[in-house]
């Protein structure tokens, strides 16, 4: 087999594992955690900030309360990261789950009943006080035991074992699904209190430090050479670490009974006038391997604030850098996240073992010299290696080996990159079917991952328009005689990691997040600027189309908003037509209508978009005196194959004629259509028969290529 079948095949199944349920609330719960990491990470680093004067204040001020509050901080956050973690990936489960269940469950009492399982199979099995059972260091438990009771509590509830339905009109439904939730709750916990006993009696401490998986990986380190023993302790402390096992916390008596007393036995020869011997000692992996924490995460730090794209990931990364040149990597290992991440197992395994043997090979030649002080494990980079070794070389040895690990993180973040785009791919194409389905507003309160991706979308939409990113694209509009008289303005957006949002997307994102006024304000706005340059350039006779959004028209301000942008930039009011659906004409609203008859009574134009031949939308027509009707592609698009288009089409043009409206046709796509509108009397189109969506520029080049200049400019001039 290939590399490539077997990068296809690991993409692959990287890719199912990103669209897992698991995976998502491992993520998800993780990403949740930050802020409370992020506040055990600081307090971690204020505590053991390497000066000798800032730890002195922290011993005398107030009497060391203020260490004492910088403790109870870790207490509250680091040192109970298992039961923050259960609780939070638990709730993601639940919300990921209801996302295909029917009757919903309730997310925050399954993460209460993961939280009694988890604690209630640590206090069975090991007979701790409830304390012990909290500690940072059961990540992996703590993970294990989120899904495992997740899965027995949601498995559960879609049997419906007790008939009970979560929907109900009485007020106090929420008690029913507090009901419909008990069954689930107690056969969880006897599930995991079963398991519990049967753990402790048949594979006591199986798992823990002193059981037999804790001596097998101290055994193992024992190699006989420092290289060899360095090495394996450097692999299987990161890869404990991949699963949420704390690998320094299981082998920290292998750590403590071969390498920390190499920088004392340095320091004795070196008193005795002879020449150190020790090259891997604690303060030698501190300084040259765990550059950042476990991992190297500091050359992982270094790709992403070079090369990544991704806002949040930049975000998260500069919140890291403080916490990180301490040596302090919580936060990336799971808001990358690292723990139960594929993608990175191998770098974060390997890096360190190759800058283990790179930093060994220049102490052994000579290059760098041996560690002959003890450096606090907070010490920055560059800093430590100086203090380590008391010569520069240790520093340019940190430099070799963070550019090193840089170029090694390099591909596998590329690969990372790569999965989560097609994921969010993926919830693209899935967020484009459901405003296909729902024609309603995106409701964005949701956590699920996928309204969390729309969301996230939602904020690159804000950034992007604050700094003037989207463009605004023109279709010209025909008629018979392939005179343009007219074009549509369309709203583009092109996303720097997704290309091209749909238009409709980019509008129900708008308005689930109270931006749609702001969106469709610059729209106008840039539109007016553009009706003048055509005009500049000699063919002020073009009118322009807008789309306005529903929730526009409801503001009590817009027509006279819009009046007032038309004033400013010197645009009159019958060069812009006011394109609104058939079903915001129809929504009754006394606002709209105010603001409808308003634009009419100053001289813009109204069109009615994806024309209706019912009573109703004849008697708005009516009403609101509108100028122009389109009539909708996918009526247009069956006019050669079915004969009720065409009477549709012939319809609607009769109509127009009557109630003295015009007709265009949009979606006009081939030679064989427009004959066959001809035949039915429409004389206006609108299609990629005739021009795609395209910018300003283009759009004027098109309009003076197919008509001649108005009045007596004779040549286009470009503003």
């Amino acid at each position: 087999m290939g590399f490539r079948k077997v990068g296809e095949l690991f993409n692959r199944f990287v890719m199912n594992l990103e669209l897992s349920t698991p995976f998502a609330a491992i993520r998800r719960g993780m990403i949740c955690a930050i802020p409370l990491i992020m506040a055990g990470t600081m307090a971690l680093a204020l505590q053991f900030l390497p000066i000798d004067s800032y730890q002195r204040f922290l011993t005398v001020a107030f009497g060391g309360a203020l260490r004492r509050v910088l403790v109870f901080v870790q207490h509250g956050t680091l040192d109970i990261l298992s039961l923050i973690l259960v609780a939070a990936i638990a709730h993601a489960y639940g919300v990921e789950k209801n996302s295909s269940l029917k009757e919903k469950l309730s997310p925050s009492i399954l993460s209460l009943t993961a939280l009694g399982s988890f604690v209630l199979f640590q206090f069975i099995y090991t007979e701790a006080p409830l304390l012990t059972c909290m500690e940072g260091s059961k990540v992996a438990a703590a993970i294990a035991a989120a899904l495992a009771s997740s899965a027995i509590f949601t498995w559960i509830w879609e049997k419906k074992t007790m008939g009970l339905s979560v929907h109900s009109a009485d007020p106090l439904s929420f008690h029913t699904s507090s009901l419909a939730s008990l069954l689930p709750t107690i056969a969880t916990l006897a599930v995991f209190s079963l398991a519990a006993v049967l753990y402790r009696e048949l594979a006591p401490g199986l798992f823990s430090t002193e059981g037999w998986a804790g001596s097998a990986f101290s055994r193992l380190a024992y190699m006989g050479s420092a290289l060899g023993s360095g090495i394996v302790f450097v692999f299987l402390t990161h890869l404990m670490w991949c699963f949420g096992i704390h690998g320094a916390n299981v082998l920290d008596a292998v750590a403590v009974d071969l390498f920390v007393p190499a920088v004392g036995i340095n320091q004795e020869l070196l008193a005795a006038g002879l020449a150190p011997t020790e090259i891997i000692s604690k303060s030698f992996l501190d300084a040259f391997v765990l550059m950042g924490g476990s991992g190297a995460t500091l050359c992982l730090m270094a790709v992403i604030l070079l090369v990544g794209k991704s806002r949040s990931q930049r975000r998260l990364m500069k919140l890291s850098a403080i916490p990180s040149l301490m040596n302090i990597n919580e936060l990336i290992i799971f808001g990358v996240p690292i723990v139960f991440n594929p993608v990175y197992f191998i770098p974060f395994t390997l890096v360190p073992v190759l800058i283990t043997i790179t930093s060994y090979a220049a102490v052994a030649n000579g290059l760098v010299p041996h560690t002959v002080n003890h450096v606090e494990w907070t010490t920055p980079v560059f800093i430590s290696g100086y203090i380590a070794t008391g010569s520069m070389r240790g520093a340019l040895l940190q430099a070799f080996n963070l550019v090193l690990g840089t170029l090694c993180y390099l591909p596998f973040f590329m690969m990372a990159k790569s999965a989560s785009e097609r994921k969010n791919a993926r919830m693209l194409d899935k967020a484009y079917r459901m405003i296909e389905e729902d024609q309603s507003h995106l409701i964005l309160q949701e956590d699920s991952e996928t309204f969390s991706f729309l969301r996230s979308l939602a904020l690159d939409l804000e950034n992007d328009l604050a700094h003037e990113k989207l463009e605004m694209y023109y279709q010209p509009q025909v008629d018979r005689d392939g005179r343009i008289f007219g074009v549509e303005a369309l709203l583009r957006w092109n996303h720097a990691s997704y290309g091209f949002i749909a238009p409709q997307l980019v509008i129900r994102l708008a308005e689930s997040v109270d931006m749609i006024k702001k969106l469709g304000y610059w729209i106008i706005e840039k539109v007016c600027v553009d009706v003048v340059r055509m005009k500049e350039a000699g063919h002020g006779d073009i009118v322009f189309s807008i789309n306005v959004s529903p929730v526009q028209l409801e503001d009590r301000h817009f027509a006279q908003t819009l009046l007032t942008l038309l004033e400013m930039h010197s645009v009159k009011p019958p060069s812009i037509v006011v394109e609104i659906t058939e079903e915001s004409a129809l929504s009754h609203s006394p606002v709209l209508i105010e603001q409808l008859k308003t634009l009419v009574q100053y001289g813009i134009k109204l069109a009615m978009d994806d024309f209706g031949m019912g009573h109703t939308s004849l008697k708005y027509m009516r009403d609101y005196s509108f100028d122009t009707v389109k009539i909708d592609g996918s009526i247009v698009s069956g006019v050669l194959d079915n004969k009720k288009n065409a009477d549709i089409i012939s319809a609607i043009v009769s109509l127009g004629k009557t109630m003295s409206f015009s007709v265009v046709a949009e979606y006009v796509e081939e030679n064989e259509q427009l004959q066959a509108l001809r035949n039915l009397g429409c004389v206006q189109y609108q299609g990629f028969l005739f021009g795609r969506p395209v910018p300003f520029e283009d759009a004027l080049d098109i309009v003076h290529a197919k008509q001649p200049l108005k009045g007596e400019k004779q040549a286009r001039t470009r503003p």
